[in-house]
């Protein structure tokens, strides 16, 4: 499904490959926009699309133009959140968020526009010209007739003389610019009336052989790796399909969700639901305060800062599966048709994080059509996260980065105490770096320094110096590198930010070597390399016989003395110690310096000293001279 998606124009139905099979037939193709992967329109959205059309264009307006057919969604790349709406294998039209006016619009296409004029709904504005191209402006003096029933922005159809419809404009003060422009079509297209149950019947061939190949790769995947799979799921679609066709395939999985602790309610409720349902043991991990912890550190997760995936996801379930010794491979519900990310996941694969555990994606060569049509085929509608069916076409923590400003108003109306706890946490963090409402009511906290070109456009209309969010944003635990040469050796040193805490930080460092604790630092003899001292005023220097070897005894110990500091007590570092030398008590991590071997991995590893080094200098290219 590179570009688009098969349609039965005699069934009314989309279908996953070019043959109908409820008819025989070919469909039609119907080209769709960028990051094609349409979804099913449930009826909360297709209620919610005609509630958008009748505050746009009239009442009526809705029903004129949503056919009796079924409806696909297809998310557009946008300022926030937007779709394609396809019925009888036509786009009518984008429902959009508009993200300057805080509520959502409709842009008819021309399908869309023939129906509303059909009903004699919505503003038109006959031309003289024959045709007109994408990006004009016309004035009054082209209009030969016009109906302009509300002012500005409104979306008007572009009419030829001969009453066809050949373009969509805007209207902007006083002129009309042309949005898409389109060859002369005089009628509507109408279909017969379908439901998804038409859907399934025309795809079924291709629904069980791609839930035949999947349960076949986990029945063979288990036979050689062992019996012992685990599903991790999330109590989205995805997982709930990916653990449906584990079952079906002959093992009996247990299953790994992990609560973030920002997790919806209803997703919660879904985890009871299906395990009860499937009958599967549950195996239950918990980020607990971490979330909010980091956010103390960090301030709110952002989509080029994402800290929280690392704290709250990876750091819990890393540590459920090491714990147990007889996992032989996890199954999740990953597709490469959800992101750029995920473009190149393969089907069986070993864990980066996990190497002794291979993991399984059975669905992904799937596309969400096909998960759904898969789910109803299999009569488990009744197992979908109901959020699913409420307006959100993604389910995962309502405070995600990821998500959109109409996907927050919705969790905020289907949770106000929930969003509001949220929000205010957002609010007197960023009015504590003098930031304005702005940067919470129109989402600007989900980045930091990588704003996308439409955000930065969105900065710009609000008065908001997006240099200015960066400044006030930059949360750095080190700072001030320097390297310089002295007498036969060298050193390295920067400034730590946190409070330190020399007793604590010294239960950290036997991860470098041996410490020696005064009333004001703390002293490391790292063998046969050199030295770290640590001052109570946050400065850390290495002292060592080579340049490199400064800047690296450097980072470790900076690594050490911030993964003490910060600790979460996400106890990822428990998890990766080879010889059990570490031990997080409270919010405190300790080291046995008589068991540690000095590997280094439980800060390599560590989440918080991980994103509080941000920024570490590589190498540093300084003068032969002391500071």
């Amino acid at each position: 499904m590179a570009s688009g998606v098969f349609w039965c124009t005699s069934c009314n139905v989309p279908l996953l490959s070019e043959l109908c099979e409820k008819c025989g037939g070919r469909g039609v193709f119907v080209k769709l926009g960028k990051h094609v992967d349409p979804r099913p329109a449930f009826d909360w959205d297709i209620l919610h699309t005609k509630k958008v059309l009748d505050e746009e264009f009239g009442l009526g307006a809705g029903e004129a133009v949503i056919g009796e057919g079924v409806v696909l969604l297809n998310k557009l790349p946008y300022l926030d959140k937007a779709y394609e709406v396809v019925c009888d294998g036509v786009i009518v039209g984008h429902v959009f968020f508009d993200l300057f006016a805080l509520r959502w619009r409709f842009k008819p296409y021309q399908e869309g526009w023939l129906r509303l004029l059909e009903h004699e709904l919505g503003s038109w504005a006959v031309v003289a010209k024959k045709r007109v191209e994408k990006g004009d402006v016309l004035s009054c003096i082209d209009f030969v007739e016009a109906s302009l029933l509300r002012g500005e922005g409104q979306y008007l159809a572009i009419l030829s003389q001969k009453r066809e419809v050949i373009g969509v404009g805007e209207l902007r003060k006083g002129s009309v610019r042309v949005l898409k422009a389109w060859e002369p079509r005089g009628e509507a297209i109408r279909l017969r009336e379908s439901s998804w149950s038409d859907v399934v019947e025309a795809n079924k061939a291709f629904i069980a052989r791609s839930a035949s190949r999947s349960s076949a790769l986990l029945h063979k995947a288990s036979k050689r790796l062992g019996p012992n799979l685990v599903v991790s799921y999330s109590g989205g679609k995805d997982s709930l399909a990916a653990l449906l066709l584990t079952t079906e395939s002959g093992a009996e999985p247990r299953v790994l969700f992990n609560d973030t602790g920002v997790e919806m309610p209803e997703t919660l409720e879904n985890v009871e639901r299906v395990s009860r349902a499937l009958g599967v043991e549950v195996i239950y991990t918990e980020a607990g305060e971490a979330y909010w912890r980091g956010f103390e550190l960090f301030g709110p997760p952002t989509r080029d800062n994402r800290w929280c995936s690392k704290l709250c996801k990876l750091a819990p379930a890393t540590k459920a599966l090491r714990s147990l010794k007889d996992v032989s491979a996890t199954v999740v519900g990953q597709r490469r048709h959800e992101s750029f990310a995920r473009a190149h996941t393969k089907e069986v694969a070993r864990s980066r994080w996990l190497p002794h555990i291979v993991s399984i994606a059975p669905i992904s060569g799937w596309s969400m059509l096909l998960v759904w049509l898969y789910l109803m085929w299999a009569n488990k509608m009744d197992m979908v996260n109901q959020l699913y069916l409420s307006g959100f076409d993604r389910v995962g923590c309502f405070a995600c980065p990821a998500g959109r400003v109409a996907d927050f108003l919705l969790v905020k109306e289907r949770h106000p105490s929930l969003w509001q706890s949220f929000e205010e946490e957002l609010r007197k963090w960023g009015s504590r770096r003098g930031l304005p409402e702005e940067w919470v009511d129109y989402g600007l906290w989900r980045w930091r320094k990588r704003f996308p070109k439409g955000q930065l456009k969105v900065a710009e209309k609000l008065g908001i110096s997006v240099a200015d969010v960066r400044r006030k944003t930059a949360t750095k635990y080190v700072s001030d590198f320097s390297l310089w040469a002295e007498g036969e050796g060298w050193c390295a040193s920067c400034w730590v930010s946190a409070r330190i805490e020399l007793v604590r930080a010294a239960k950290a460092l036997p991860s470098l070597g041996e410490v020696f604790l005064s009333n004001d630092s703390a002293w490391v003899e790292v063998r046969g390399v050199g030295r770290v001292l640590l001052e109570q005023s946050g400065r850390l220097v290495a002292f060592t016989k080579n340049g490199e070897d400064a800047l690296s005894i450097l980072e470790k110990a900076a690594r050490a003395v911030l993964g003490s500091m910060l600790c979460v007590g996400c106890g990822l570092c428990e998890e990766w110690c080879p010889v059990e030398a570490i031990k997080v008590r409270g919010f405190s991590p300790e080291v046995d310096e008589r068991r540690c071997v000095r590997c280094g991995l439980c800060f390599e590893k560590c989440p918080v000293s991980t994103h509080a080094l941000r920024g570490f200098p590589k190498s540093l290219q300084l003068p032969r001279r002391s500071p």
